[in-house]
């Protein structure tokens, strides 16, 4: 009944009555199975006020009750919308990831779109760190996809060719393999440009009345 009301009060906006109600449980009922539930959804009322930096600093105590699976995914889920609010796409990337493993289609396609648009935020150097650290495959593919791209972006064809050659090796049917091959082929035929000797090369030049 009391998460019940609590949920009611969040959809009537009303958030710090629907406070009140999951912590009056979790006060009055410490050894409820709701507990865990109820802790998530009071940084659910959190952040529909826009008090990301709450949810940040709350769900580390949240996080260790949590055992289920969709409670899981909905914290990890918020955290990761909450720190690209704040504008921190390397934790976004992070937590997006680990929902991600919890996921089933087609409720990845939407954490997958976060996922992206969070990469695509990030600079090469965000980028191998990240690399570093996390293991989900589908994420992993998309960090070297890009920064493969931030690398030709740079001029840095040898290292893009390197970096995508690898993604493709390790991942052969991630989505953006047929993209990583095409770029290969460009980024190849660039790198072959600079290779051609200074002396054979001409130069076009252009006088403007300006």
């Amino acid at each position: 009944a009391l998460m019940r009301v609590g949920a009611i009060y969040t959809e009537m906006g009303r958030n710090d009555a629907a406070r009140n109600a999951y912590r009056y449980l979790i006060d009055r009922y410490p050894g409820s199975f709701l507990v865990p539930k109820a802790k998530i959804e009071i940084l659910v009322t959190f952040y529909n006020e826009g008090r990301y930096e709450q949810v940040i600093q709350q769900a580390d105590e949240v996080s260790k009750n949590v055992v289920s699976r969709d409670y899981a995914l909905k914290l990890y889920i918020m955290l990761g919308d909450a720190h690209s609010a704040v504008g921190s796409p390397v934790n976004a990337v992070h937590f997006y990831s680990k929902a991600h493993a919890y996921l089933r289609y087609p409720e990845k396609e939407t954490v997958i779109v976060k996922l992206r648009e969070a990469i695509n935020r990030l600079s090469a150097e965000e980028l191998q760190f990240l690399l570093d650290r996390v293991r989900d495959p589908l994420a992993r593919g998309y960090l070297m996809y890009r920064l493969g791209f931030n690398h030709a972006n740079e001029g840095k064809y040898g290292d893009a060719l390197r970096v995508l050659s690898e993604f493709v090796r390790m991942y052969p049917d991630h989505e953006m393999t047929a993209d990583a091959r095409q770029l290969i082929a460009e980024y190849d035929r660039a790198t072959e440009a600079d290779r051609i000797p200074a002396t054979t090369r001409h130069t076009v030049a252009c006088l403007l009345p300006l």
